[in-house]
């Protein structure tokens, strides 16, 4: 579901410039089920997963502050994986409010005028660019 933030781009007609840490989770999760990430976007993936935790707190009494070490790994700073994250949620973020913005949400959204997002058939086969994650 489109956050706040996305639908207020929508109605501006402008493009933010980077997905959230939750929305490049989403994105790289079914792909790290698919075959092992390289060192580099494995880094990308636990700092995006970390921040996207600690920005939610989903757990009550899970005790955040030491989740690295529970994973059995140092902390990965996002100035070591800026470049890699900010790579690939400026894409999330575009192609997200590009679709959204197509398929009618944003005014009719926020005027509580909920709208269905479906693909079209081109949309569906289509092919999208994909970022080298292997």
């Amino acid at each position: 579901m489109l956050g706040e933030v996305q639908l207020q781009e929508i109605d501006k007609g402008e493009v933010g410039k980077l997905g959230s840490s939750s929305e490049v989770v989403a994105l790289m999760m079914p792909i790290a089920f698919e075959a092992p990430l390289s060192s580099q976007w494995t880094d990308v993936y636990l700092w995006a997963s970390y921040d996207a935790l600690i920005r939610h707190r989903p757990f009550k009494n899970f005790n955040y502050e030491n989740l690295w070490e529970k994973i059995g790994t140092t902390p990965v700073s996002y100035d070591k994986i800026r470049s890699d994250y900010e790579t690939i949620a400026a894409d999330i973020r575009s192609r997200v409010v590009k679709h959204a913005a197509k398929e009618g949400w944003g005014k009719k959204f926020s005027n509580n005028k909920k709208h269905p997002v479906t693909a079209t058939s081109t949309e569906s086969n289509t092919k999208m660019e994909q970022l080298s994650l292997f």
